[in-house]
């Protein structure tokens, strides 16, 4: 059976430890956010695209339990630690991951414990997810694809959170970019996994014609990758600020967040670190142009730049 939620959903966020908006302001800004997601999500070359969807990804149970933990007042790092051991393959994949060159660190983590201390309970949830996420597209004909999609986005989502602290965005926190960095291109999974042949086709399309893959998908689906991406991490409840910067990394507008700009700018350095496809017009009317130098510096610095 495809996929028809309904459209009258409302995004949840947990803002604070206490479950609730510190102030009014806040909770305004949130619901704001919110419906801007909604909006985004309710074209109708999306709903025709979903229509059709067959198989998409569930929110890995461990995600949700992490989730759970950590809006508890008792969450605690062992608590964390424990809750993703019980999977001996995640335990490892989070521990190559702490101890890559990602997120340079000058010490040899050994135990998840260790590594929610160092990074973090929130960026080891996000890294988590990831994980779990991509996991699900490891069959044949995707397991390579996926493969070499997650090291891609592993490199986004770090650059990204080095950006956002940086550049000290408002609006949007170091890991809710990482979040949204790790997972801005799984949409390209569910249009290979339930559409290969058409994807196939736009990926030809952009190198014969010389346009965008986002634009070739357009042309084609009537939607892109990073419009189906945002609309299953809605489904799975993600931040409004997550969902957004993975529907919009590749069209900016005149207003980008600062995870959409994070996420942007560390997707075009990590393609393509010396001529990077930046949405200039976009960035300057942000006043972020006067950045690039410093992203350009951390990406060479981390050795982030993909060779190829």
């Amino acid at each position: 059976m495809p996929y028809r939620p309904g459209y009258s959903r409302i995004t949840h966020e947990r803002i604070g430890r206490s479950g609730y908006a510190n102030d009014a302001a806040t909770l305004v800004a949130m619901l704001e956010r919110a419906c801007s997601v909604r909006g985004l999500l309710d074209s109708p070359g999306l709903k025709k695209l979903i229509s059709g969807i067959v198989r998409l990804p569930s929110l890995p149970s461990i995600y949700l339990e992490l989730s759970l933990a950590l809006g508890s007042e008792d969450s605690s790092v062992k608590q964390v630690a424990n809750i993703i051991c019980q999977d001996m393959a995640m335990t490892a994949k989070v521990l190559q991951l702490v101890n890559s060159a990602l997120f340079g660190i000058s010490r040899n983590i050994t135990s998840v414990a260790g590594a929610v201390t160092y990074l973090g309970m929130e960026t080891v949830k996000s890294l988590t997810l990831n994980v779990m996420a991509f996991s699900q597209f490891r069959h044949p004909p995707l397991a390579r694809f996926a493969e070499q999609l997650s090291a891609h986005s592993l490199q986004v989502g770090a650059l990204a959170r080095g950006i956002a602290l940086s550049s000290q965005f408002t609006g949007a926190t170091a890991d809710e970019c990482l979040t949204a960095g790790l997972l801005h291109d799984i949409g390209k999974l569910v249009l290979s996994d339930n559409r290969p042949a058409e994807f196939q086709d736009a990926l030809e399309v952009a190198r014969l014609t010389g346009v965008t893959h986002a634009a070739a998908e357009s042309q084609i689906f009537g939607a892109t990758h990073a419009e189906i991406g945002a609309y299953l991490l809605w489904l799975w409840g993600l931040p409004a600020s997550v969902t957004e910067a993975v529907a919009l990394h590749h069209n900016l507008g005149r207003s980008p967040g600062g995870a959409i700009l994070a996420v942007h700018a560390a997707d075009a350095l990590v393609h393509n670190q010396t001529r990077p496809e930046f949405d200039v017009e976009s960035l300057t009317h942000a006043g972020m142009m006067e950045q690039l130098p410093r992203w350009q510096q951390l990406c060479s610095e981390s050795s982030l730049a993909a060779t190829t």
